[in-house]
């Protein structure tokens, strides 16, 4: 088929512009290269491998360092200059979590090398920031959290210079909490420590103007919540409610994942659930002195309930055992539903439980309380006295709760958290909340709940070890 002469004259005339398009275009283009021109090399520079027959650096690499190429390489690692922006270093570990077994030593956030634009208090090994922008947002002058955790030295270039400036607005105490907190619970809805923490999560969000989220975390022991809280961010956006089984757990549990006194920093004390150690009203005593006497001449022939081997009414009965010189058969029950019933019925002659359950079965006699297992009486039962207060004064056994955070969360977080815990828990809605279910407040000081924290756990591995109780 042939072209007609009309169609083959448009094709004539279009390639004629081009080409002389293509033409203009080539005569105004500037030689090549006519800027840098950056060459990618998956390796650091001075790392070319140094065992090369032709010198300490292979010659094709050589490229980068010569003509137009040097030039550029000389701006981009020129010392004198660097750095002349931010530089950003990443790293695969939450801010704070760097191991803290490092050999180089302890060394506190901020204490690298003075840097342009930051102030250091030698003193306080703090490092504050003059104002800046960020994403977009003008700073503050912002003091850079402290930590007693130990890190390593070469991670405070990610705390200096200008990624110290954007750590600072990250973590600036005064905008806390700027999103949602979560609490990582390590029980079932509807359990004890989760009605606690119900109650004080919902004030918390009123005073801070941000909610406080329930994260019920329950399973192996109360195990599982806690190696899910030990493994977040620490930025105070995530806390852990952490309990009595918490302390018990590195004696049951040899393989865990999770240290308590390593991997959080505790925020404040908020309950003491007590203890009270009841009887079949059948039973011939209504004291702790009458109790030790009946059980004296019958070894092994009364039986006590708990909620379970390892759980801390079972250990409240063996310390209580270990320290009267008597001994009961342990009954494990998967909870105090299925204890109590038998212990009103009579199948059950000595049962320690939670004070809460056992209120309406005190107060219609069904069941005889003989003493609380705290260091003080109960709210709830002030008639009744203490163990400690019936012959065993360092007698003390007690279900408590706790706010703790992940280790590395900033420590004026930790302090505006543990201010504005204590003003929640001293209010009368919660404390009449508390009393409802035979919790007393307690509130303490970061450093005070860590020593109360280490004492727990020594006491309680005294115990395990006396007992030779295992985890079910």
């Amino acid at each position: 088929m042939h072209t007609q002469p009309a169609t083959r004259n448009r094709f004539e005339r279009a390639g004629l512009m081009i080409s002389a398009l293509l033409g203009a275009a080539l005569a105004h283009a500037q030689p090549y290269p006519s800027k840098p021109v950056r060459i990618i090399v998956a390796q650091a520079p001075g790392g070319l491998h140094a065992s090369s027959k032709q010198g300490s650096r292979l010659r094709d690499a050589h490229v980068r360092e010569s003509g137009a190429d040097a030039r550029m390489y000389a701006v981009a690692y020129a010392p004198e200059t660097y750095p002349s922006k931010p530089v950003r270093i990443i790293v695969a570990q939450a801010p704070g979590g760097l191991h803290a077994s490092s050999k180089q030593g302890p060394a506190q956030r901020g204490a690298g090398f003075p840097l342009a634009g930051c102030d250091h208090e030698a003193g306080h090994r703090r490092v504050t920031t003059g104002p800046t922008r960020v994403c977009g947002v003008r700073s503050q002058r912002v003091p850079l959290p402290p930590s007693d955790a130990l890190r390593l030295r070469d991670a405070h270039v990610r705390e200096s210079g200008a990624d110290a400036r954007m750590y600072a607005v990250a973590y600036a105490p005064e905008t806390y909490p700027s999103k949602p907190v979560r609490i990582i619970v390590a029980q079932a809805p509807g359990g004890a420590s989760d009605l606690l923490i119900r109650v004080v999560a919902q004030k918390l969000a009123e005073n801070l103007g941000q909610q406080f989220v329930i994260d019920n975390r329950p399973g192996a022991g109360a195990n599982i919540g806690a190696e899910i809280a030990a493994k977040t961010v620490p930025d105070g956006y995530s806390l852990f409610m952490v309990s009595a089984p918490h302390a018990i757990a590195p004696s049951l549990y040899p393989r865990l994942s999770y240290n308590l006194m390593r991997d959080f920093t505790p925020i404040t004390l908020i309950g003491v659930e007590q203890l009270c150690v009841v009887v079949h009203p059948s039973m011939p005593v209504k004291s702790v002195r009458e109790f030790v006497a009946f059980l004296k001449p019958r070894p092994g022939q009364v039986a006590y309930g708990s909620t379970g081997s390892g759980a801390v009414n079972h250990l409240a009965a063996e310390l209580f055992k270990s320290m009267a010189g008597v001994d009961m058969i342990h009954v494990p029950y998967k909870g105090s539903a299925y204890a109590i019933p038998d212990a009103i019925n009579g199948r059950l002659q000595v049962l320690f439980a939670n004070v809460s359950p056992l209120l309406p079965h005190i107060r219609s006699g069904r069941l005889r309380p003989l003493a609380v297992t705290s260091t003080r009486r109960s709210s709830a039962l002030p008639d009744i006295p203490t163990i400690a207060a019936s012959g065993y004064p360092k007698y003390e056994a007690t279900n408590w709760y706790g706010l703790v955070a992940p280790t590395g969360t900033p420590e004026e977080i930790i302090r505006k958290l543990n201010a504005v815990v204590i003003q929640t828990v001293n209010l009368n809605s919660v404390q009449e909340h508390y009393a409802n279910h035979g919790v007393e407040p307690v509130t303490s000081t970061p450093e005070e709940m860590r020593a109360f924290l280490r004492t727990e756990t020594d006491k309680w591995a005294n115990v395990v070890r006396i007992s030779g109780a295992r985890a079910e």
